[in-house]
């Protein structure tokens, strides 16, 4: 039943975002969309209706998105803290959760803090760092196929993980190669330069704790035979 809910909403999104795009290539050329314009998928469709009501619905119809998709990645951000600090990837004190409502409170607070921080940086800061955060989603979610890859799965799992391997893969090389639209300027490699940096200076602090701890874990493993076979 889950299964089968998180595939609905996967091709739900597939079939929701393949009708905007067809809808918005018929009701207007795509010369009429270049340009420095503002929310063309919106104009095109005020042209198309003579109508402004539309531009009204598909802006809220937006804001409600952003929200959407701000709260998952407030949510989902504070966890991968969270979890990162449990495991001695960061500072042990990101593993802190609060005593009633048993969140991960101190996550959660940094998450709120950096994000009102960002949001001063305008739109000059904000898409570079956009443009860094897809190339890391990809990189994400490519190394979570590589690691279900390596679980050994069956033939359908395999097949899976290498589509997945093949269409992040192809992300990747959208945002790095210079020959295709839409890949890294300077102000992104900049970017990509200092949150690289960011990363090295939080974790430095803790990779010796990581490796002990990493080690403690790999002599109780064998001690109690528990370690699985790499064979």
């Amino acid at each position: 039943m889950r299964r089968g809910a998180i595939l609905l909403t996967i091709f739900a999104g597939l079939v929701f975002f393949w009708i905007v795009i067809s809808a918005v290539s018929y009701v207007a050329p795509w010369q009429s969309l270049k340009g420095n314009q503002q929310f063309p998928t919106a104009l095109a469709f005020e042209r198309a209706l003579h109508a402004h009501w539309i531009v009204d619905l598909i802006l809220a119809s937006a804001l409600v998105a952003l929200l959407q998709a701000f709260n998952a990645n407030v949510v989902a951000s504070s966890r991968l803290l969270y979890a990162m600090g449990r495991r001695n990837l960061l500072d042990q004190r990101m593993a802190r959760g609060h005593p009633k409502n048993q969140t991960p409170s101190t996550a959660i607070i940094t998450v709120g803090i950096a994000t009102a921080l960002a949001m001063l940086l305008g739109e000059a800061g904000l898409v570079p760092i956009l443009e860094v955060g897809a190339l890391a989603a990809a990189v994400g979610w490519m190394s979570a196929c590589v690691a279900y890859w390596r679980m050994r799965p069956n033939l359908r799992g395999r097949a899976a993980a290498a589509f997945g391997l093949l269409v992040t893969g192809l992300m990747v090389l959208v945002k790095v190669v210079p020959l295709v639209p839409g890949h890294f300027t300077r102000y992104e490699w900049i970017a990509l330069a200092i949150w690289i940096v960011l990363g090295v200076l939080i974790t430095l602090p803790v990779s010796g704790t990581y490796r002990q701890s990493q080690q403690r874990i790999l002599i109780e493993e064998l001690r109690n035979g528990t370690r699985p076979s790499r064979s």
